[in-house]
């Protein structure tokens, strides 16, 4: 079982690009407005917020996921996420 899923991470491993690359635009997306976020090196953008319980609320509210990880907020981008998902997000963000 472990190795039929090691296979198939093996045969999608090019959709790591296109993971990592949704990562960065959903960062500067979010720097633009204003939030403190690093580059991401991976799929996963971890943003710095005064309350991240609250903002993963107030996020799910929005239908935006994401969770609370050492004090920060956490995004994950992956296969079932595209770029007209991470700009729909932050659409979203911006109506607020």
């Amino acid at each position: 079982m472990l190795a039929a899923a090691g296979l198939v991470a093996l045969g999608r491993i090019g959709d790591l690009a296109e993971d990592h690359a949704n990562a960065s635009t959903l960062a500067s997306g979010l720097r633009e407005r204003g939030w403190e976020v690093p580059k991401p090196e991976t799929n996963i953008v971890l943003a710095t917020v005064p309350d991240p319980a609250t903002t993963v609320l107030e996020l799910a509210e929005l239908g935006i996921a994401a969770v609370t990880v050492a004090g920060k907020v956490r995004f994950v981008t992956h296969r079932d996420v595209d770029a007209a998902d991470i700009s729909e997000a932050l659409e979203r963000l911006r109506r607020t």
